[in-house]
């Protein structure tokens, strides 16, 4: 499922992905309009796609209506300033209005799957896989996350029948698998580049073929003017004579929805992501020669002299595999402490020491409970990030007896 209101789906035993082209009103598209329609008090959804589009164009034309039309709420969830975010009436918030637009897609991506399949169980079989663009952060997803809930797509927050996958991940795979069908098929170990023109930006997505059809990331730069025949001609022109085979695959629109849904069907197709933040926590250690002086701490009950720092877990650029883990251990500082908390921080540098550096910011705190106090200060605690999939994930274990603690990540939400 694409945000930016289209869906694609398949069954996993005869995979033959399908995409939807029956909305309200109208039949024939591969997409809708991202726009609502509500009653005067922005409450309840009156219409939404394309009639929703089209109610506010008649409106523009002198209908006095009291109806209210919304558009460009998703663009909230992006990593720009406050001040540029389009504005929404005062009644309404962003998360409710997707809220709003992911229960009216929802209702007919239900209607539709119950409709092929009879049986189904949503909540139980059906596995939702929605791409994001690239540049999404661990809140947008969590937003994402809540959205989908309160539209009744999932059953809780933290369903495990909900996956991501980057736009250019997603038109990557669909890419990838166009070639095999127009018999122009990638080498083993040849790289390409899929050029993402989209509503007013640009995403280059440099990929590897790997033996069985898996993708290595190379690197991700940051949706329609991809059904251009303009753009694809001038492409062509410009492009032509530097680079081998330049291929427009067949229905560009669908291409993120389609390789979104064939990630879903096979998700072992992507072995790897590149980090686009360094990742790493604020501690203590022992204070030395060289140091800055204004940052030399004593603490108390201990003699030796400390300094604040950031513990660096992960370092932007490195390319990380599936459920590959980074790992620390540390020990609990007093013999009846019951949990550790770690503040986690994010920065786009790859060589910060510190957690008030400029760029930096606080991702989240990650608790763990400790609850063999009996053991007292005898408890080396290793935790540890996996970042190869879309969110993050930690957990911790006792590496005395290897009992595996509850841990808890609360994002901070608060910038």
């Amino acid at each position: 499922m694409d945000i930016r209101a289209g869906f694609a789906y398949a069954y996993r035993s005869s995979p033959e992905i399908i995409t939807n082209d029956s909305w309200p009103q109208q039949i024939g598209p591969l997409k809708t309009n991202t726009v609502l329609q509500y009653d005067s008090n922005y409450q309840n959804v009156t219409k939404w796609g394309n009639p929703a589009l089209a109610q506010r164009q008649s409106r523009r034309n002198g209908d006095s209506s009291s109806s209210k039309t919304v558009e460009l709420f998703k663009l909230h969830l992006g990593n720009i300033p406050q001040n540029e975010k389009p504005p929404l009436p005062r009644q309404l918030s962003y998360d409710k209005a997707i809220s709003d637009y992911l229960r009216e897609l929802g209702k007919l991506i239900k209607e539709t799957i119950s409709t092929r399949w009879q049986g189904i169980k949503f909540f139980e079989h059906v596995l939702l896989v929605i791409s994001i663009p690239a540049e999404f952060d661990d809140r947008a997803k969590d937003t994402m996350r809540k959205c989908l809930y309160n539209a009744g797509l999932t059953n809780s927050k933290e369903s495990n029948k909900v996956e991501f996958t980057t736009e250019p991940e997603a038109a990557a795979i669909y890419c990838m698998r166009n070639l095999e069908g127009q018999n122009k098929p990638i080498s083993i170990n040849e790289s390409f580049m899929v050029v993402d023109c989209g509503g007013g930006t640009v995403d280059l997505t440099t990929r590897k073929l790997l033996r069985d059809n898996k993708l290595s990331e190379i690197t991700e730069r940051t949706g329609g003017f991809s059904e251009s025949k303009y753009l694809q001609m001038r492409v062509k022109e410009e492009f032509g004579k530097l680079v081998p085979s330049i291929i427009i695959p067949k229905q560009p629109i669908a291409a993120i929805v389609r390789g979104a849904c064939d990630y879903g069907l096979k998700m072992s197709t992507i072995i790897d992501r590149t980090l686009k933040y360094s990742y790493g926590f604020e501690t203590y250690r022992s204070w030395k020669f060289g140091d800055p002086i204004n940052r030399r701490k004593s603490i108390k009950g201990n003699n030796k002299t400390k300094i604040m720092i950031f513990h660096c877990l992960a370092t932007r650029g490195t390319t990380v595999g599936i459920d590959e883990e980074f790992r620390t251990v540390s020990c609990p500082s007093m013999p009846d402490q019951t949990e550790i908390s770690y503040p986690i921080y994010i920065t786009t540098e790859s060589s910060a020491k510190f957690c008030d550096e400029s760029g930096m910011k606080l991702h989240g705190t990650l608790t763990i409970d400790l609850p063999d106090v009996h053991l007292g200060l005898d408890r080396q605690v290793e935790f540890s990030l996996i970042f190869g999939k879309m969110e993050l994930v930690a957990k911790a274990k006792n590496l005395r007896n290897g009992r595996i603690y509850n841990t808890s990540f609360d994002l901070n939400l608060n910038f």
